[in-house]
């Protein structure tokens, strides 16, 4: 499963807490337009999901 990042010129609305970005999240095959999510509520759902999210060395 791939995540998508979406880089936008001007700021959007995050799809979960409508918070304005620059850069939306989403997986692989999902349109970041419609479905993109923040850094924050995308990890958010990614831990409320299960998978584990760690700091790159």
């Amino acid at each position: 499963m791939k995540i998508i990042c979406k880089a936008y010129p001007d700021e959007v609305k995050c799809g979960s807490c409508n918070w304005r970005t620059t850069r939306l999240f989403c997986f692989e095959g999902q349109d970041p337009d419609e479905i993109g999510m923040c850094g924050e509520c995308f990890a958010e759902f990614l831990a409320e999901e299960g998978y584990e999210i760690s700091k790159s060395k």
